[in-house]
């Protein structure tokens, strides 16, 4: 026999009744999560990682936001920058596939040698350790290091090349 669900609001919620129903293991609670708009996840990210513009090494000075545009729009690197849904603390942008990318970045000469945690005080706006840190150094998938690396050179001005 198949339950049906019922909504109840928040205010309709009585504690008896919620541990009645917890104790029969027939509790079933919904989150209801906002998904941000695509535009709006982008706006943030670009605005997350212009903290770093300090640090763009001189062959992408010029060129930094377009890179970073480039990056924004192409689907490969949609999972990097979307919140999924086991996403906590932050549902504007995905931190941890943000940092990932900037890391790979980093490898790339388009960020300045910095260390992981002087990355994270810029982006953050303060000197405790983080969480995102470690997300850093994971890198990514063979083919995206390729499609990155690409997107580089396309933005590379030898001009400014030691």
């Amino acid at each position: 026999m198949a339950t049906k669900l019922v909504k109840v609001p928040v205010e309709g919620i009585k504690a008896e009744e919620v541990l009645a129903l917890w104790h029969t293991g027939r509790l079933y609670v919904k989150l209801n999560r906002k998904n941000v708009p695509l535009e709006k996840i982008k706006d943030n990210v670009r605005a997350y990682v212009d903290r770093l513009r300090p640090f763009v090494t001189a062959a992408f000075r010029d060129s930094i936001d377009e890179l970073w545009d480039e990056i924004l729009d192409d689907e490969l690197y949609r999972p990097l920058i979307v919140p999924d849904a086991r996403t906590r603390k932050e549902r504007s942008l995905n931190k941890n596939g943000v940092m990932r990318l900037v890391g790979v970045l980093r490898s790339l000469q388009v960020y300045e040698c910095m260390t992981d945690s002087e990355i994270c005080a810029t982006l953050e706006g303060h000197h405790k350790d983080c969480s995102y840190r470690g997300y850093l150094g994971k890198g990514v998938d063979d083919y995206m290091f390729g499609e990155l690396k690409k997107l580089r050179n396309s933005f590379w001005n030898p001009r400014f090349d030691k």
